[in-house]
Protein backbone atom coordinates (compact mmCIF):
# COMPACT_ATOMS: atom_id res chain seq x y z
CA UNK A 1 0.00 0.00 0.00
CA UNK A 2 2.85 2.20 0.66
CA UNK A 3 4.50 1.43 -2.31
CA UNK A 4 1.62 2.07 -4.51
CA UNK A 5 1.05 5.51 -2.75
CA UNK A 6 4.60 6.37 -3.06
CA UNK A 7 4.53 5.53 -7.01
CA UNK A 8 1.69 7.63 -7.33
CA UNK A 9 1.96 10.40 -5.71
CA UNK A 10 5.60 11.00 -7.82
CA UNK A 11 3.10 11.34 -10.41
CA UNK A 12 1.12 13.72 -9.07
CA UNK A 13 4.40 16.00 -7.66
CA UNK A 14 5.89 15.68 -11.03
CA UNK A 15 2.77 17.27 -13.42
CA UNK A 16 2.74 19.67 -10.61
CA UNK A 17 6.58 20.89 -10.20
CA UNK A 18 6.17 22.03 -13.97
CA UNK A 19 4.72 24.80 -11.85
CA UNK A 20 7.44 25.81 -9.59
CA UNK A 21 10.25 25.81 -12.01
CA UNK A 22 11.06 29.01 -10.27
CA UNK A 23 11.09 27.76 -6.71
CA UNK A 24 15.19 27.61 -5.55
CA UNK A 25 16.39 24.78 -3.59
CA UNK A 26 19.54 24.33 -1.34
CA UNK A 27 21.48 22.91 -4.16
CA UNK A 28 23.82 24.91 -6.07
CA UNK A 29 22.82 24.65 -9.88
CA UNK A 30 20.02 22.27 -9.42
CA UNK A 31 16.56 23.76 -9.73
CA UNK A 32 13.70 21.12 -7.87
CA UNK A 33 12.59 19.37 -11.22
CA UNK A 34 16.09 18.29 -11.53
CA UNK A 35 16.25 17.31 -7.94
CA UNK A 36 12.98 15.59 -8.02
CA UNK A 37 13.68 13.50 -11.13
CA UNK A 38 16.85 12.10 -9.86
CA UNK A 39 15.87 11.38 -6.52
CA UNK A 40 12.62 9.83 -7.70
CA UNK A 41 14.87 7.86 -10.54
CA UNK A 42 16.79 6.17 -7.63
CA UNK A 43 13.68 5.11 -5.94
CA UNK A 44 12.02 3.24 -8.91
CA UNK A 45 15.39 1.40 -10.16
CA UNK A 46 15.42 0.64 -5.97
CA UNK A 47 11.72 -0.98 -6.49
CA UNK A 48 13.05 -3.20 -9.74
CA UNK A 49 16.15 -3.95 -8.03
CA UNK A 50 14.03 -5.94 -4.95
CA UNK A 51 12.35 -7.88 -7.50
CA UNK A 52 14.76 -8.44 -10.26
CA UNK A 53 12.87 -11.71 -11.71
CA UNK A 54 9.95 -9.98 -12.62
CA UNK A 55 11.80 -6.79 -13.85
CA UNK A 56 13.90 -8.65 -16.35
CA UNK A 57 10.41 -10.18 -17.59
CA UNK A 58 9.23 -7.05 -18.16
CA UNK A 59 8.33 -5.97 -22.15
CA UNK A 60 10.13 -2.63 -21.07
CA UNK A 61 13.58 -4.67 -20.25
CA UNK A 62 15.51 -5.32 -23.09
CA UNK A 63 15.12 -2.05 -24.43
CA UNK A 64 15.08 -0.30 -21.56
CA UNK A 65 18.61 -1.96 -20.79
CA UNK A 66 19.71 -0.91 -24.44
CA UNK A 67 18.00 3.18 -23.47
CA UNK A 68 20.59 2.85 -20.01
CA UNK A 69 23.48 1.89 -22.31
CA UNK A 70 23.62 4.72 -24.50
CA UNK A 71 23.08 7.30 -21.88
CA UNK A 72 26.15 5.81 -20.08
CA UNK A 73 27.65 6.79 -23.47
CA UNK A 74 25.85 10.05 -23.75
CA UNK A 75 27.26 11.11 -20.26
CA UNK A 76 30.61 10.47 -21.40
CA UNK A 77 30.32 12.21 -24.17
CA UNK A 78 28.79 15.14 -22.80
CA UNK A 79 30.15 18.29 -23.02
CA UNK A 80 29.50 18.77 -19.13
CA UNK A 81 29.45 15.87 -17.25
CA UNK A 82 26.69 17.10 -14.46
CA UNK A 83 24.16 17.99 -17.04
CA UNK A 84 25.01 14.65 -18.55
CA UNK A 85 24.08 12.84 -16.04
CA UNK A 86 20.80 15.09 -15.37
CA UNK A 87 19.89 14.39 -18.45
CA UNK A 88 20.68 10.52 -18.11
CA UNK A 89 18.12 10.79 -14.94
CA UNK A 90 15.53 12.51 -16.83
CA UNK A 91 15.66 9.73 -19.85
CA UNK A 92 15.55 6.98 -18.17
CA UNK A 93 13.01 7.76 -15.44
CA UNK A 94 9.95 7.56 -17.83
CA UNK A 95 10.73 4.00 -18.01
CA UNK A 96 12.06 3.23 -14.89
CA UNK A 97 8.29 5.09 -13.72
CA UNK A 98 6.45 2.02 -16.17
CA UNK A 99 7.68 -0.44 -14.99
CA UNK A 100 7.55 0.48 -11.13
CA UNK A 101 3.76 1.16 -11.94
CA UNK A 102 3.31 -1.88 -13.83
CA UNK A 103 4.91 -4.20 -11.58
CA UNK A 104 2.99 -2.26 -7.63
CA UNK A 105 -0.57 -1.47 -9.30
CA UNK A 106 -1.76 -4.93 -10.00
CA UNK A 107 -5.08 -4.35 -9.12
CA UNK A 108 -5.04 -1.06 -8.73
CA UNK A 109 -4.63 0.23 -11.92
CA UNK A 110 -7.25 2.89 -12.04
CA UNK A 111 -5.24 4.79 -9.70
CA UNK A 112 -3.07 6.00 -12.58
CA UNK A 113 -5.61 7.82 -14.46
CA UNK A 114 -7.53 8.87 -11.56
CA UNK A 115 -4.69 10.40 -10.00
CA UNK A 116 -3.24 11.82 -13.43
CA UNK A 117 -6.81 13.59 -14.16
CA UNK A 118 -6.42 14.69 -10.13
CA UNK A 119 -3.36 16.29 -10.71
CA UNK A 120 -5.00 18.28 -13.70
CA UNK A 121 -6.82 20.27 -11.40
CA UNK A 122 -3.76 22.59 -10.42
CA UNK A 123 -2.40 23.11 -13.64
CA UNK A 124 -5.82 23.96 -15.09
CA UNK A 125 -7.06 26.71 -12.36
CA UNK A 126 -3.46 28.30 -12.78
CA UNK A 127 -4.21 28.83 -17.21
CA UNK A 128 -7.84 29.44 -16.59
CA UNK A 129 -6.89 31.90 -14.11
CA UNK A 130 -3.89 33.73 -16.03
CA UNK A 131 -6.30 33.97 -19.66
CA UNK A 132 -9.44 35.34 -17.05
CA UNK A 133 -7.28 37.83 -15.68
CA UNK A 134 -5.20 38.87 -18.93
CA UNK A 135 -2.15 37.86 -17.25
CA UNK A 136 0.91 38.37 -19.86
CA UNK A 137 1.40 35.15 -22.31
CA UNK A 138 3.85 34.72 -25.00
CA UNK A 139 3.75 36.42 -28.51
CA UNK A 140 4.72 34.40 -31.10
CA UNK A 141 4.09 34.70 -34.99
CA UNK A 142 2.10 37.43 -34.39
CA UNK A 143 -0.32 35.26 -31.59
CA UNK A 144 -0.72 36.32 -27.97
CA UNK A 145 -0.44 32.69 -26.66
CA UNK A 146 -1.60 31.16 -23.37
CA UNK A 147 1.55 30.19 -20.72
CA UNK A 148 -0.62 29.57 -17.99
CA UNK A 149 1.79 28.79 -14.98
CA UNK A 150 4.59 27.36 -17.23
CA UNK A 151 7.95 27.98 -18.24
CA UNK A 152 7.50 26.94 -21.88
CA UNK A 153 4.40 27.02 -24.48
CA UNK A 154 5.01 24.44 -26.18
CA UNK A 155 5.03 21.97 -22.42
CA UNK A 156 1.86 23.90 -21.15
CA UNK A 157 0.34 22.43 -24.94
CA UNK A 158 1.11 19.05 -24.72
CA UNK A 159 0.26 18.53 -20.67
CA UNK A 160 -3.28 20.03 -21.94
CA UNK A 161 -3.64 18.02 -24.78
CA UNK A 162 -2.89 14.93 -22.91
CA UNK A 163 -5.41 16.18 -20.50
CA UNK A 164 -7.69 16.42 -23.16
CA UNK A 165 -7.34 12.87 -24.22
CA UNK A 166 -7.41 11.15 -20.91
CA UNK A 167 -10.16 13.36 -19.54
CA UNK A 168 -12.46 12.44 -22.46
CA UNK A 169 -11.42 8.47 -21.99
CA UNK A 170 -12.06 8.00 -19.03
CA UNK A 171 -15.35 9.98 -19.18
CA UNK A 172 -16.53 7.95 -21.40
CA UNK A 173 -15.34 4.56 -20.67
CA UNK A 174 -12.93 4.32 -17.16
CA UNK A 175 -15.14 6.34 -14.88
CA UNK A 176 -17.33 4.41 -12.90
CA UNK A 177 -19.97 6.95 -11.43
CA UNK A 178 -21.90 10.15 -12.95
CA UNK A 179 -19.53 12.36 -10.91
CA UNK A 180 -16.79 11.15 -11.73
CA UNK A 181 -17.49 10.80 -15.57
CA UNK A 182 -18.97 14.52 -15.12
CA UNK A 183 -14.91 15.60 -13.47
CA UNK A 184 -13.43 13.60 -16.21
CA UNK A 185 -15.54 15.49 -19.20
CA UNK A 186 -15.12 18.89 -17.67
CA UNK A 187 -11.10 18.12 -17.06
CA UNK A 188 -11.06 17.44 -21.02
CA UNK A 189 -13.87 20.51 -22.29
CA UNK A 190 -11.10 22.91 -20.14
CA UNK A 191 -8.05 21.72 -21.08
CA UNK A 192 -9.03 21.29 -24.99
CA UNK A 193 -9.72 25.07 -24.10
CA UNK A 194 -6.47 25.67 -22.45
CA UNK A 195 -4.89 23.97 -24.76
CA UNK A 196 -6.63 26.31 -27.98
CA UNK A 197 -5.63 29.53 -26.65
CA UNK A 198 -1.77 28.39 -26.79
CA UNK A 199 -2.31 28.05 -30.57
CA UNK A 200 0.08 25.23 -30.15
CA UNK A 201 -0.41 23.06 -33.42
CA UNK A 202 1.47 20.10 -32.28
CA UNK A 203 -0.50 19.39 -28.76
CA UNK A 204 -4.06 19.74 -31.53
CA UNK A 205 -2.09 16.95 -33.16
CA UNK A 206 -1.80 15.13 -30.52
CA UNK A 207 -5.35 15.22 -29.68
CA UNK A 208 -6.30 13.83 -33.24
CA UNK A 209 -4.31 11.47 -33.86
CA UNK A 210 -4.71 10.02 -30.38
CA UNK A 211 -8.80 10.05 -31.09
CA UNK A 212 -8.43 8.54 -34.10
CA UNK A 213 -6.13 5.89 -33.08
CA UNK A 214 -8.16 4.69 -29.88
CA UNK A 215 -11.12 4.84 -32.22
CA UNK A 216 -9.40 2.74 -35.00
CA UNK A 217 -8.27 -0.04 -32.41
CA UNK A 218 -11.41 0.10 -30.74
CA UNK A 219 -13.06 -0.69 -34.58
CA UNK A 220 -16.05 2.12 -33.67
CA UNK A 221 -15.52 3.35 -37.29
CA UNK A 222 -18.91 5.29 -36.76
CA UNK A 223 -17.44 7.46 -34.09
CA UNK A 224 -14.10 7.39 -35.85
CA UNK A 225 -16.18 9.29 -38.98
CA UNK A 226 -18.13 11.88 -36.31
CA UNK A 227 -14.30 12.61 -34.92
CA UNK A 228 -13.20 13.41 -39.04
CA UNK A 229 -16.40 15.14 -39.30
CA UNK A 230 -15.81 17.26 -36.33
CA UNK A 231 -12.56 18.19 -37.14
CA UNK A 232 -13.66 19.87 -40.71
CA UNK A 233 -16.02 21.86 -39.13
CA UNK A 234 -13.60 23.01 -36.25
CA UNK A 235 -11.57 23.97 -39.49
CA UNK A 236 -14.22 25.64 -41.32
CA UNK A 237 -15.48 27.67 -38.11
CA UNK A 238 -12.39 28.81 -36.88
CA UNK A 239 -9.78 31.22 -38.46
CA UNK A 240 -7.02 30.65 -36.17
CA UNK A 241 -7.21 27.40 -36.33
CA UNK A 242 -7.26 27.96 -40.73
CA UNK A 243 -3.91 30.24 -39.91
CA UNK A 244 -2.29 27.71 -38.04
CA UNK A 245 -2.57 24.56 -40.06
CA UNK A 246 -2.41 26.68 -43.46
CA UNK A 247 1.12 25.04 -44.22
CA UNK A 248 -0.74 21.53 -44.34
CA UNK A 249 -3.21 22.63 -47.38
CA UNK A 250 -0.54 25.47 -48.90
CA UNK A 251 1.07 23.16 -51.39
CA UNK A 252 -2.30 22.06 -52.74
CA UNK A 253 -4.34 25.68 -52.82
CA UNK A 254 -0.82 27.64 -53.71
CA UNK A 255 2.72 28.10 -54.93
CA UNK A 256 5.07 27.36 -52.48
CA UNK A 257 7.98 29.33 -53.28
CA UNK A 258 10.69 27.94 -50.37
CA UNK A 259 9.60 24.65 -49.20
CA UNK A 260 11.67 25.32 -46.28
CA UNK A 261 9.66 27.66 -44.37
CA UNK A 262 6.57 25.35 -44.12
CA UNK A 263 5.66 24.11 -40.45
CA UNK A 264 7.58 27.46 -39.34
CA UNK A 265 10.80 26.29 -40.89
CA UNK A 266 10.79 22.77 -39.34
CA UNK A 267 12.63 21.55 -42.89
CA UNK A 268 15.75 24.01 -42.59
CA UNK A 269 15.82 23.45 -38.63
CA UNK A 270 15.78 20.07 -39.86
CA UNK A 271 18.81 20.47 -42.61
CA UNK A 272 20.92 22.66 -41.00
CA UNK A 273 21.03 20.69 -37.47
CA UNK A 274 22.38 17.79 -39.61
CA UNK A 275 24.38 19.26 -41.49
CA UNK A 276 26.03 20.73 -38.58
CA UNK A 277 25.85 17.44 -36.17
CA UNK A 278 27.20 15.39 -39.37
CA UNK A 279 30.08 17.52 -39.40
CA UNK A 280 31.34 16.05 -35.79
CA UNK A 281 32.65 13.17 -37.69
CA UNK A 282 31.87 9.51 -38.24
CA UNK A 283 32.43 8.76 -34.12
CA UNK A 284 29.36 11.23 -33.16
CA UNK A 285 27.35 10.16 -36.21
CA UNK A 286 27.06 6.67 -34.51
CA UNK A 287 27.86 7.06 -30.89
CA UNK A 288 26.07 10.66 -30.71
CA UNK A 289 27.74 14.07 -29.07
CA UNK A 290 26.47 13.09 -25.56
CA UNK A 291 23.54 14.74 -23.38
CA UNK A 292 22.94 18.56 -24.82
CA UNK A 293 25.56 17.84 -27.59
CA UNK A 294 23.40 19.98 -29.96
CA UNK A 295 24.35 23.33 -28.41
CA UNK A 296 27.73 22.86 -29.78
CA UNK A 297 27.01 23.39 -33.56
CA UNK A 298 22.95 23.96 -33.60
CA UNK A 299 22.40 27.67 -31.80
CA UNK A 300 22.57 26.30 -28.78
CA UNK A 301 18.74 25.21 -29.89
CA UNK A 302 16.47 21.72 -30.32
CA UNK A 303 16.28 20.41 -33.90
CA UNK A 304 12.40 20.38 -32.70
CA UNK A 305 12.53 16.96 -34.08
CA UNK A 306 13.00 14.35 -31.19
CA UNK A 307 14.58 11.07 -33.27
CA UNK A 308 16.79 13.60 -34.53
CA UNK A 309 17.40 15.11 -31.22
CA UNK A 310 18.30 11.30 -29.66
CA UNK A 311 20.48 10.70 -32.57
CA UNK A 312 22.84 14.04 -32.20
CA UNK A 313 22.70 13.39 -28.32
CA UNK A 314 22.78 9.58 -27.60
CA UNK A 315 23.57 8.29 -31.26
CA UNK A 316 22.17 5.49 -33.51
CA UNK A 317 21.66 3.57 -29.87
CA UNK A 318 19.36 5.87 -28.69
CA UNK A 319 17.44 5.95 -31.23
CA UNK A 320 17.23 2.15 -31.63
CA UNK A 321 16.34 1.91 -27.95
CA UNK A 322 14.09 4.55 -27.51
CA UNK A 323 12.10 3.48 -30.46
CA UNK A 324 12.05 0.04 -30.01
CA UNK A 325 10.38 0.63 -26.10
CA UNK A 326 8.03 3.37 -27.95
CA UNK A 327 6.91 0.85 -30.60
CA UNK A 328 7.37 -2.37 -28.19
CA UNK A 329 4.65 -1.52 -25.75
CA UNK A 330 2.05 -0.50 -28.25
CA UNK A 331 2.71 -4.16 -29.58
CA UNK A 332 2.83 -5.60 -26.55
CA UNK A 333 -0.67 -3.86 -25.20
CA UNK A 334 -2.05 -5.00 -28.58
CA UNK A 335 -0.58 -8.70 -28.49
CA UNK A 336 -1.99 -9.36 -24.45
CA UNK A 337 -5.60 -7.35 -25.19
CA UNK A 338 -7.17 -10.44 -25.70
CA UNK A 339 -6.69 -11.84 -22.45
CA UNK A 340 -7.23 -8.56 -20.49
CA UNK A 341 -10.71 -9.92 -18.73
CA UNK A 342 -12.85 -7.07 -18.37
CA UNK A 343 -13.93 -4.60 -21.47
CA UNK A 344 -12.17 -1.41 -19.52
CA UNK A 345 -8.96 -3.37 -19.59
CA UNK A 346 -8.83 -3.95 -23.48
CA UNK A 347 -9.90 -0.04 -23.98
CA UNK A 348 -7.72 1.10 -21.44
CA UNK A 349 -4.68 -0.78 -23.29
CA UNK A 350 -6.02 0.30 -26.87
CA UNK A 351 -5.94 4.00 -25.27
CA UNK A 352 -2.18 3.53 -23.87
CA UNK A 353 -0.92 2.34 -27.27
CA UNK A 354 -3.32 5.45 -28.89
CA UNK A 355 -0.96 7.45 -26.69
CA UNK A 356 2.18 6.13 -27.16
CA UNK A 357 0.95 6.41 -31.21
CA UNK A 358 0.30 9.95 -30.86
CA UNK A 359 3.23 10.41 -28.83
CA UNK A 360 5.14 8.84 -32.04
CA UNK A 361 3.95 11.12 -34.46
CA UNK A 362 4.11 14.42 -32.48
CA UNK A 363 7.76 13.64 -31.64
CA UNK A 364 8.55 13.04 -35.63
CA UNK A 365 7.82 17.45 -35.83
CA UNK A 366 8.73 18.49 -32.31
CA UNK A 367 10.38 17.90 -28.87
CA UNK A 368 7.95 16.20 -26.95
CA UNK A 369 8.22 13.01 -25.69
CA UNK A 370 11.82 12.52 -24.78
CA UNK A 371 12.98 16.22 -24.05
CA UNK A 372 9.84 17.06 -21.89
CA UNK A 373 9.79 14.53 -19.17
CA UNK A 374 6.49 15.66 -17.12
CA UNK A 375 4.66 14.89 -19.91
CA UNK A 376 6.76 11.89 -20.84
CA UNK A 377 5.72 10.40 -17.92
CA UNK A 378 2.39 10.88 -17.62
CA UNK A 379 2.46 8.72 -20.91
CA UNK A 380 4.73 6.15 -18.96
CA UNK A 381 2.57 5.81 -15.73
CA UNK A 382 -0.54 5.18 -17.98
CA UNK A 383 1.15 2.77 -20.03
CA UNK A 384 2.78 1.20 -16.75
CA UNK A 385 -1.30 1.39 -15.58
CA UNK A 386 -1.60 -0.75 -19.34
CA UNK A 387 0.90 -3.37 -18.97
CA UNK A 388 -0.47 -3.98 -15.47
CA UNK A 389 -3.92 -4.46 -16.26
CA UNK A 390 -3.24 -7.30 -18.53
CA UNK A 391 -1.71 -9.40 -16.10
CA UNK A 392 -4.11 -9.41 -13.44
CA UNK A 393 -3.46 -13.04 -12.33
CA UNK A 394 0.35 -11.96 -11.34
CA UNK A 395 0.60 -10.48 -7.64
CA UNK A 396 1.73 -6.80 -7.70
CA UNK A 397 4.87 -6.37 -5.49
Amino acid sequence: MVLRSVVVGAVVLRVWLDLLWWVPTPVPKVGLIELVSGTTCLGFAAVLLRHPDQARRHPLARPGALLALACCIGVVRAPHLFRGLEGAFRTLSPFLLAVAVSLSLRGRERWIPRALLLSAVLPLSWSLWSWGSGAPGYELHGIERLMGGYKNLHSHALTMAFFTALGAFWASTGARTALERAAAGLVSVLALFCLYKTYVRTGLVFVGVVGGSYLLLERRFRALGVLAVGVVVAFLASPSLRMRFFDLIAPFVSEVDDWERLGSSRPRVWRLSIEGFTGLGAASMVLGAGFYGYETFWKGLDPHNEFLSLWFQLGVLGVVAWSWAMAGSVFTLQRRVDGAGEAWRRELAHFAAACVVGALVTSAISNAFFSRITIAWCLWALVGAAMAAQSPREPAV
